[in-house]
């Protein structure tokens, strides 16, 4: 776990951190609030195409 001073410090070093963060948090949150809709593999990933 990374504390909130920290995150900040490897913000200001890491300009695009704070972005990407808030990106990866955006898409988790939106996974969290559809859990009966989340699939981690999507079913035709399962099939076979040919051997």
């Amino acid at each position: 776990r990374v504390s909130e001073d920290e995150y900040f410090e490897a913000a200001k070093i890491h300009p695009r951190l704070k972005t990407r963060l808030n990106n990866f948090n955006r898409q988790f949150e939106s996974t969290d609030k559809s859990d009966d809709d989340y699939v981690p593999i999507r079913p035709e990933w399962t099939t076979v195409d040919r051997v």
